[in-house]
């Protein structure tokens, strides 16, 4: 799962600013559909930690940057990441895989490949590290073009950062020294040994170009190597084999829906254990087997029982959830042990995880993004109009093209559509459930679904997701080529409806009601949602169109590539809080005086901030409304960013149209522009200004400013609540 992309000076910079940890939560609930725990926060806080540490001095180029991917790997007992460093030279790739583990002590275990890690009082096992390096590097080697291999280096280590090497202790190189040899392994007081073995990646810069060659990659080992083994199925195989030659009496129980690898981890073991001389039954319903047998393989499919066990020394049973929705693993695990403990067996229960949640509950984009595994938008060789993508009524009619780069998707039957209230949902009373993914491919996704109005949706939706395709990629080319992303943002994308254009042309609706319910965009309605009624019907026209066109081109921006500048982003947020504080801060401010003292004489009441040249008694001096910006503000009200008194006369002055015309609370002016100053300060300076010059806004810069402005803080919605109107 990946969580982040950037170069690797903007990820030390985001460790620097704290950011990273937030924004890799946000991304972590947003793509599984399960919220980060306090546990996961502070352990992926901690670690970036040392990792930072570890990488403070490494010689980075100062033009052309490392670039560097983290993803989860999530698995039944525990997840752990993986960081990946990407750089290319003349036509040269470098990856340097980093797998890395919490626990502050870890030992083997008597089952091969399998090692036990604790962190105080939780305890949990997992695949050998250097092993499951060994996989993941092993994998991607497969990807590489026959034409590319002398030009593609990939190599991969493990690091335990809670763990302190010892002579003594460091029983996970006694696993197979050959292996960890090869698949170092880093302590806690290895940091300058890391940063040696990472800096020959480091060095070499190009990592922007060297990540999309990684997705490349990737995507031609999956489309290759269908059959490849996760975490989860590794750890079984190893569990199941270790039993069966040692001889020791034990059930496993593999819980999962189709095409989670439940007969995939049977047919290795299978195969393993008859190259080594040992027999297997493969039982069916009723059938006993003579003690002779190293293996018994139930399956539920076949109409086996969970009775069969018993007869066997070392016994699988596969189920399938959704077959039998009535079976209740958790209720029967009681009976199970105690079963299990008469017969002097162990117990192991295992539902294997499925490869995606099924996370919004509503009709959208993204939930169609996830759902029918079209992340491999993401990658260069995309292409909108040869990606194939199909309904089909059974998995069958897929089987032929398995091999030929084609994702085949199954969608669940408790997972409908309702065309009366255009939304998909769960039917009622059933399990939530997941769609199954047999596959992953780089060439297209076949869909098997049954039901005739989500098959309707699908082809409606399906048809829009080419378009907002290649829109996106014309929006990108656009950015790269050093076009503006300007106030016509919105057309790029599907969904904005008439009310965009409406405002983009210059139409000016104050009616925010009326606006309401012309829309049908997600978009708009999340704004509403997120700062308030009241809120929302303070804004104009211009600036709803800026912050949804900013929220629609991050939505979208983030799905197809995370290493694009997002100064667009900020540039419309930006946009909008000016445009809306100007009005009231200047704008307003000029009418009140105007009001107040009559013509010429308002002019000499007006701070010198509000005219283009010293002459502050001529009118045609005096700025427009868009010639003032968020940096003026603070010499209009004459205040500092930190909201102390700068000039006492420009204050007063200011301070009598805020308590007449402009202020909820007048009482408190002092006070309630003192809270301001510095939330105007972060906008302008963090944000506006950064966004509109030279300097590059990354994802998690951007997702901070929606962040702060719109979403989480609602620092748009607190300074607008302040005001009458």
């Amino acid at each position: 799962m990946i969580i982040y992309e950037n170069t690797l000076k903007q990820f030390l910079r985001h460790c620097r600013s704290k950011k990273l940890v937030n924004f890799i939560c946000s991304e972590y609930e947003s793509v599984s559909g399960s919220p980060a725990t306090g546990e996961m926060r502070y352990s992926w806080k901690y670690t970036f930690l040392i990792v930072y540490t570890a990488l403070f001095n490494a010689p980075i180029p100062p033009d052309d940057n490392t670039g560097i991917r983290i993803d989860i790997e999530e698995s039944v007992r525990t997840n752990h990441l993986k960081l990946t460093f990407a750089s290319s030279r003349e036509g040269e790739y470098r990856f340097a895989l980093l797998g890395i583990y919490a626990g502050n002590s870890v030992k083997l275990t008597n089952a091969a490949d399998i090692v036990s890690f604790r962190d105080g009082s939780a305890a949990w096992t997992s695949v050998h590290p250097s092993m499951l390096m060994s996989h993941d590097v092993r994998r991607l080697t497969r990807g590489v073009p026959e034409d590319q291999v002398r030009s593609v280096s990939i190599e991969g280590a493990s690091f335990l950062p809670d763990c302190f090497y010892s002579p003594d202790t460091d029983i996970l190189t006694d696993y197979d020294s050959q292996l960890t040899a090869g698949f170092p392994i880093f302590y806690a007081n290895d940091a300058e040994d890391l940063t040696d073995y990472l800096e020959p990646v480091i060095r070499s810069g190009g990592g922007t170009d060297a990540l999309r060659k990684l997705r490349s990659i990737e995507s031609n080992a999956l489309s290759q190597n269908l059959s490849e083994r996760n975490e989860d199925q590794l750890y079984l195989i190893s569990s199941i084999l270790t039993n069966v030659r040692r001889n020791r009496r034990a059930w496993y129980i593999i819980e999962g829906r189709t095409g989670t690898g439940q007969e995939e981890i049977a047919l290795d073991i299978v195969d393993k254990l008859k190259a080594e001389g040992r027999s297997v039954s493969i039982l069916k319903e009723d059938e006993i087997p003579d003690d002779s047998q190293d293996l018994v393989i139930i399956s539920q499919k076949d109409g086996g029982s969970l009775e069969q066990l018993e007869f066997g020394k070392v016994a699988i049973y596969l189920c399938d959830e959704v077959q039998d929705p009535s079976l209740d693993l958790l209720k029967a695990e009681a009976d199970l042990a105690s079963m299990a403990n008469k017969a002097g067996a162990q117990l192991h229960i295992t539902h294997l995880k499925q490869n995606t949640s099924f996370v919004d509950g509503g009709n959208g984009m993204r939930w169609l993004v996830n759902c029918l595994q079209l992340a491999t938008i993401r990658r260069e060789d995309y292409d909108p109009d040869s990606y194939d993508i199909r309904l089909i009524d059974s998995k069958e009619t897929w089987l032929p093209y398995a091999k030929k780069g084609i994702a085949c998707i199954v969608l669940p039957d408790n997972v409908t559509y309702d065309p009366a209230t255009d939304t998909v949902a769960y039917r009622k009373n059933q399990k939530k459930g997941v769609y199954n993914a047999l596959s992953s491919g780089r060439n297209g996704a076949w869909i098997v679904c049954k039901d005739p109005d989500m098959k309707k949706y699908l082809e409606k939706e399906l048809l829009a997701v080419r378009q907002r395709q290649l829109r996106i990629r014309r929006l990108i080319q656009e950015m790269n080529d050093g076009q503006a992303i300007g106030e016509n943002i919105a057309p790029q994308f599907d969904g904005i409806s008439a009310n965009a254009g409406e405002s983009q042309s210059g139409t000016q609706n104050d009616n925010r009601e009326d606006l309401m319910k012309k829309a049908d965009s997600k978009y708009l309605k999340n704004l509403k949602s997120s700062i308030g009624k009241k809120t929302f019907l303070k804004l104009s026209s211009q600036s709803v169109t800026w912050l949804v066109s900013a929220l629609m081109a991050y939505d979208n921006m983030k799905d197809f590539d995370r290493m694009v500048d997002f100064s667009g982003v900020c540039v419309q947020i930006g946009k909008a809080c000016e445009f809306e504080l100007k009005k009231r801060i200047f704008t307003a401010y000029v009418e009140y005086e105007k009001k107040k003292y009559g013509e010429p004489q308002y002019l000499k009441k007006l701070p010198a901030a509000c005219f283009s040249a010293n002459d502050t008694s001529a009118e045609d001096q005096l700025l427009s409304e868009e010639q003032v910006t968020l940096g003026k503000l603070k010499y209009i009200m004459g205040l500092d960013d930190n909201g102390r008194i700068a000039s006492q006369k420009i204050w007063q002055e200011f301070r009598e149209y805020a308590e007449a015309a402009l202020l909820v609370n007048p009482g408190s002016s002092l006070n309630v522009m003192k809270s301001q100053m510095p939330v105007i300060a972060r906008i302008r300076d963090e944000y506006r200004n950064p966004s509109a010059h030279a300097q590059e806004i990354t994802v998690v810069d951007a997702q901070e400013c929606i962040e702060y402005v719109i979403t989480a803080q609602k620092k748009l919605a607190e300074l607008l609540d302040a005001y009458k109107c």
